[in-house]
């Protein structure tokens, strides 16, 4: 036996070091599945069962041998948990069968080691018990390699089916002849299955990793080459080495043919002096944030954001990464934005110079009727007040015109004359057309029913086909003509737009949202995409097609429902009776007063005028008023609202005789105020017959209710702290 303690002290440095080994593969790979943990421990356990083989042979110690068994043992049950794992299954699942065979195991090997039973032992050796598992071992690697082969696990699975073999052919020669001859040729023979065992594993590992390196490596390429951006990987010179199908689908190029040319082929790189383009660090960083432009033979050029840093490697920069991001539609967005506020602003802007006209229009128009009124009135004189009186209506509805379109207001759908609405945006545009050499001419059918739609959003697509025409017609300085005509097809109404311009160069994209032809700075794309959503909307339908000579837009609406006649009869009001009351006119405009004081004394009223809200509410707490129509804005503590919250505090129910002027109908805050409180509202500039009519309605209202006749406040200190404020 003097040659088992060299080769038990070689094989025991041999697995020490195979130890360290896995112990450092884990640590450098990270490692972290539980198969590579349970073979760590198998090869300490074996380590462990060397070293009681080593004590038995130097000691001749038989506790020595039950260790050498037990830990050989185990370590085969490690081995198997560990294939186990490899297939899937939890360790934790096989513990209760791994605790049951480990405490066989080691009952068996204190037996065999104390010679307890030898009869026994000797027939049933423990050898049969560590071949059976590592067969076990080996099956479980063929079966797991049946169906994921790897070049590891076959030497594995194999390599368990020789250890297995080793086993069952010393426990059949044991006591031979032949084993007592060439025992140390079988020692070292049963030694080989470890150091292959170990080759293995490691070849597994290796197999492992190139899977997870390149399911990796293919996850990183698919997450490039299918990026909503453009991703492009230069050199050190600029040059591309890979774009990703999105920078080539930008480029408008295969990938190949763009692969070895430069980035700024195809991006422009700005200018730095004009702070388009900021880079930082030095030339060769290729580190940089810029806003570009794509410029692409046959197709628009594209806004583009383009970001790059630099690939390091052991501190030597490599190349670029960048990403290209087509930034085209936000920059519309913005644009659209800021075209947005200013519309906002031109809308406050109109309002403001609009209710500054209404005022003095209202006194022009009302002492004009009131002078032609006037029996005196010569001939000369009367004609050239009929003038002034129908230019000054016709200035009346133009500003209306233009509250309509900038008014906020809620969508309703309501019974809309197509003719009159045509009619009225003309009205707002001829002046263009006509100062452009352009000829607007109508042919619309009298006949046509109502269409059920918002007047407003069905004026904005007018206006917008009709600047789409001007625009087109504005190309040629000889100007043009538009034609506008209606007509009824079936159930619903036809109006065709057709002027003589150039024509659209891709009518099948003229409603794609920021679609333009025009340039920059003149056009949003937006007018024609949004005319298509209203008669969508609407449940219409919209076309254009290029003429001749020319485009045509065609808008098709469905006709109103049916009103009966009797119905509709029955629903108008019946005429208001011819009343006389005490009223109270409210008006910080002296002439708006003085016409409202002449026009209601002469239809038979009594009137008292006011030119503030302070003499107003004096007034109103001392004497009684039959209707009260005042200003909604005025100068100083109290305007026609704090009027209203007045008469609503102090005389409950009778707010239903206030009525309110304004020729500022566009503000928001006073179109809420007005629809929440519910009263009637005459809007700046008007005539004299629609304010007389106006106020009998409104002290017809009063008498039905049973309020009319508005009582003075008892006390004055609830007035004193309204005009205090």
């Amino acid at each position: 036996m003097n040659w088992q303690l060299p080769d038990i002290t070689i094989t025991l440095a041999t697995l020490a070091i195979v130890f360290w080994i896995f112990l450092r593969v884990g640590r450098q790979l990270e490692v972290k599945e539980v198969f590579f943990r349970l073979w760590v421990l198998a090869w300490l356990l074996s380590i462990i069962h060397y070293v009681g083989q080593f004590t038995e042979v130097s000691y001749n110690s038989n506790w020595g041998g039950f260790v050498d068994e037990l830990f050989l043992g185990i370590s085969g049950i490690v081995f198997v948990l560990a294939a186990e794992s490899i297939r899937g299954r939890s360790p934790r699942s096989l513990a209760p069968y791994c605790w049951a065979v480990g405490i066989v195991l080691c009952i068996w090997a204190f037996v065999d080691a104390k010679q307890l039973a030898p009869a026994i032992t000797d027939r049933a050796s423990y050898a049969w018990a560590l071949a059976a598992l590592f067969a076990l071992a080996g099956l479980s690697h063929w079966a797991h390699n049946r169906k994921k082969f790897s070049i590891g696990g076959s030497i594995l699975a194999y390599n368990f089916f020789f250890w297995s073999g080793c086993f069952v052919f010393i426990t059949l020669t044991a006591g031979s002849q032949f084993t007592a001859q060439y025992d140390n040729y079988i020692y070292q023979f049963s030694n080989l299955p470890k150091p292959i065992a170990a080759i293995g594993m490691l070849i597994y590992m290796l197999e492992a990793e190139r899977i997870n390196v390149h399911q990796q490596r293919d996850f990183a390429e698919s997450l490039i080459e299918n990026a909503p951006d453009g991703i492009f990987i230069l050199d050190v010179e600029h040059i591309l080495i890979k774009v990703n199908k999105r920078f080539a689908a930008m480029c408008g190029q295969p990938a190949e043919e763009i692969i070895g040319k430069p980035l700024s082929a195809f991006v422009s790189l700005g200018d730095e002096s004009s702070g388009e383009r900021t880079a930082s660090g030095d030339a060769n960083t290729l580190s940089a944030h810029y806003q570009s432009r794509m410029e692409v033979t046959g197709r628009d050029a594209i806004d583009v954001l383009v970001t790059s840093k630099p690939i390091v490697n052991n501190g030597r920069v490599m190349g670029a990464m960048g990403i290209v991001k087509d930034i085209t539609q936000r920059l519309q967005l913005e644009q659209h934005l800021r075209q947005s506020e200013k519309m906002a602003s031109i809308g406050l802007m109109v309002s403001g110079v609009a209710h500054e006209l209404n005022n003095p229009l209202t006194s022009v128009i009302g002492f004009t009727e009131l002078s032609l009124r006037d029996p005196s009135l010569g001939e000369i004189l009367g004609r050239r007040l009929r003038i002034v009186l129908s230019e000054a209506r016709r200035t009346r509805s133009i500003v209306q015109k233009l509250l309509s379109a900038v008014r906020h207001q809620k969508s309703e759908r309501v019974p809309v004359k197509i003719n009159r609405l045509i009619t009225d945006t003309i009205a707002l545009r001829e002046s263009d057309f006509r100062l452009n050499n352009i000829e607007i001419e109508t042919q619309l059918d009298p006949d046509l029913p109502p269409v059920m739609a918002d007047a407003s959003d069905i004026q904005q697509v007018l206006i917008n086909l009709m600047q789409n025409a001007f625009d087109a017609l504005c190309e040629n300085a000889a100007g043009g003509a538009l034609l506008i005509r209606t007509s009824r097809e079936k159930r619903r109404i036809i109006i065709e737009m057709s002027d003589d311009g150039p024509g659209a160069v891709e009518p099948a994209r003229v409603f794609d949202p920021f679609y333009t032809t025009k340039e920059v700075g003149k056009g949003t794309g937006l007018g024609l995409s949004i005319c298509y959503q209203v008669v969508k909307s609407h449940g219409g339908e919209i076309s254009m097609e290029n003429l001749a000579k020319g485009t045509r837009f065609t808008v098709k609406l469905p006709i109103a429902a049916v009103v009966p006649v009797e119905a509709a009869a029955a629903k108008q009001p019946m005429a208001a009776p011819a009343l006389r009351g005490r009223i109270l006119i409210v008006d910080d405009e002296p002439m708006i007063a003085a016409f409202c004081e002449s026009v209601l004394a002469a239809a038979g009223f009594e009137v008292q005028t006011s030119l503030n809200g302070a003499d107003a509410l004096e007034k109103m707490a001392s004497q009684r008023f039959d209707a009260i129509v005042t200003d909604y804005k005025m100068p100083g503590k109290v305007s026609g609202a704090d009027l209203y919250n007045w008469v609503q505090r102090n005389l409950p129910g009778q707010q239903n005789q206030v009525m309110f002027m304004t020729g500022d109908s566009v503000n928001p805050n006073t179109h809420d105020f007005l629809m929440a409180c519910g009263s009637p509202v005459i809007y700046k500039p008007f005539d004299g017959d629609e304010l007389v009519a106006k106020v009998q309605t409104l002290i017809s209202g009063a008498v039905g209710t049973g309020t009319a006749g508005m009582p003075a406040a008892e006390t004055s200190a609830e007035l004193h702290s309204a005009i205090q404020g």
